[in-house]
């Protein structure tokens, strides 16, 4: 841990026990509709969005019609917010069962011609009932390669295979890369995006990943319980991530993930929306940049996750980035403050 990030966490910290002092009174605030979004858009000409979609498995195994709902959302309202990628931060099935995948390409399919999207693998789409026993699974027959290498934003994937890939895609005369890592990537993986960044040194990056932030505001590291080595897979953890691929690369600027959603036992493993759900941290690279690594994953809610994306809105004109968290599903925003806030982040010369 570099001395940035102990400072970092220091303050990520005092953030949680702001948090979790206010939860009890904040945790049923909702904000009514998508008019605030669509007026940041309108704000800034060169605004536009970009969508994370956190963990669908309960979606893709018992509510398909809530996931559908979040796809069709992105496509009916694709223009009006200038949605320039949606990225599916992983865990797209409960199971890895034929059944799920089904649900889930259906539902994802409806991104097809519209907006670039990436989908990733986390635990539960490996090994036999989604138990990570080995890293099989079934996205490369339901979201094959060859579904996507003639569309202009794919870059490709290591190996033929959709568990780690890249794409692009461009919006307000800036050109993004964006990396997919399996769950617990492995060296070869982590060798494999470290070329394809150096390669593309000209473009902001962001990392897509499912196991990467924990909920407490850190980066998942050997001896938590939410990684890799608990699932009895040989791979990466979030420090592990950071200190080989994503600080020695001075565009990579975000990291998205999901994975985890319970507080730890000293909380009685109780759901508290200010301990569970969501994760922040802003490290400095090797070059002196920030980086933003932001958690998200709503499972532990009402049907199985009630809906809820996250909305970045890219603001060049202000150099910012604002985050909030919306269900198509309920029309509803959640507003407390690790669920919608501002990043910093230079896209025009001040």
């Amino acid at each position: 841990m570099t001395r940035n990030d102990r400072s970092l966490r220091s303050m990520a910290f005092s953030r949680r026990r702001f948090l979790h002092a206010t939860a009890a009174g904040s945790a049923a605030l909702l904000a009514p509709g998508l008019g605030r979004i669509v007026r940041a858009v309108e704000a800034d000409p060169d605004a536009f969005t970009l969508i994370a979609l956190p963990d669908t498995q309960n979606y893709s195994e018992s509510y398909p019609k809530i996931y559908t709902s979040q796809t069709k959302w992105i496509v009916d309202n694709h223009d009006k917010l200038r949605i320039a990628f949606v990225a599916h931060e992983g865990d797209v099935t409960n199971h890895n069962h034929r059944p799920e995948w089904v649900n889930a390409e259906k539902s994802m399919r409806l991104l097809d011609g519209v907006v670039p999207y990436c989908v990733n693998v986390g635990n539960h789409d490996l090994g036999p009932d989604g138990q990570t026993k080995d890293r099989s699974s079934l996205i490369d027959e339901f979201f094959p390669v060859d579904r996507y290498k003639d569309q202009p934003w794919w870059g490709g994937a290591l190996d033929g295979s959709n568990h780690n890939s890249y794409q692009f895609f461009e919006a307000a005369k800036m050109r993004f890369l964006v990396i997919n890592l399996e769950f617990g990537p492995r060296d070869r993986s982590l060798e494999w995006a470290n070329e394809i960044v150096s390669k593309h040194e000209d473009c902001r990056t962001i990392l897509v990943t499912h196991a990467y932030m924990s909920n407490d505001d850190t980066r998942i590291s050997a001896t938590c319980k939410f990684g890799p080595i608990q699932y009895h897979i040989d791979g990466a953890d979030g420090d592990k991530i950071w200190d080989t691929f994503v600080r020695r690369h001075r565009n990579v600027f975000l990291v998205l993930s999901g994975h985890v959603f319970v507080a730890g036992p000293e909380h009685d493993w109780k759901y508290d929306s200010a301990w569970t759900e969501t994760g922040l941290l802003t490290s400095t690279n090797d070059a002196g940049r920030p980086t933003h690594q932001i958690l998200a994953d709503y499972q532990g809610r009402p049907n199985g996750g009630d809906g809820w994306l996250r909305v970045m809105t890219f603001q060049p004109n202000l150099n910012r980035i604002d985050v909030t968290t919306y269900s198509p599903w309920l029309d509803k925003h959640l507003v407390q403050p690790h669920n919608q806030f501002p990043l910093a982040y230079a896209m025009r010369p001040r």
